[in-house]
């Protein structure tokens, strides 16, 4: 049993964003899809940047760079949409560049992070050392959870 703990893996889609990496557990990510048609929405928090048809569904789009209170940047060959689905929620989130899906071994992943990252730590569960960088892993459901509409009131 101990063998099989050795060989587990978590399934990542990484992804760049303001020159960091961030990843995202693979059952979370519904589809990746460049950027189309995007209609605003009057009265919603600046990060969501209005919606999209995908598919015939009526799909929010968040800005993960407006999200994290970085600048928006300019849409190029490289962006992508991560078309995510969280419980009764679907959203897509616009990210710089969907860089690797990888196999990230559960013993590379810290999930009590002891140091600072640049973002908000409640939206962070963990960090994955990979060979080549540190992946910064997102909770999802706080990032979305944050995203809500505002409550009338």
């Amino acid at each position: 049993m101990s063998s099989q703990l050795d060989d587990a893996v978590e399934q990542l889609v990484i992804f760049s964003l303001a020159n960091e990496f961030f990843g995202l557990k693979i059952d979370k990510v519904d589809g990746i899809i460049k950027p189309q048609a995007i209609t605003p929405v009057p009265h919603t928090k600046k990060h969501i940047i209005g919606v999209t048809n995908l598919r015939g569904t009526v799909l929010p789009v968040i800005d993960l760079r407006l999200r994290f209170g970085l600048h928006s940047a300019s849409l190029d060959d490289n962006t992508r949409v991560v078309v995510i689905k969280a419980g009764d929620l679907n959203a897509g989130l616009m990210v710089d560049e969907v860089t690797q899906v990888a196999q990230i071994p559960l013993s590379a992943i810290d999930l009590t992070p002891q140091i600072t990252v640049s973002l908000d730590s409640n939206y962070v569960r963990g960090l994955a050392k990979t060979d080549e960088r540190i992946v910064i892993l997102l909770d999802l459901e706080k990032v979305l959870a944050a995203s809500a509409p505002r409550q009338a009131g």
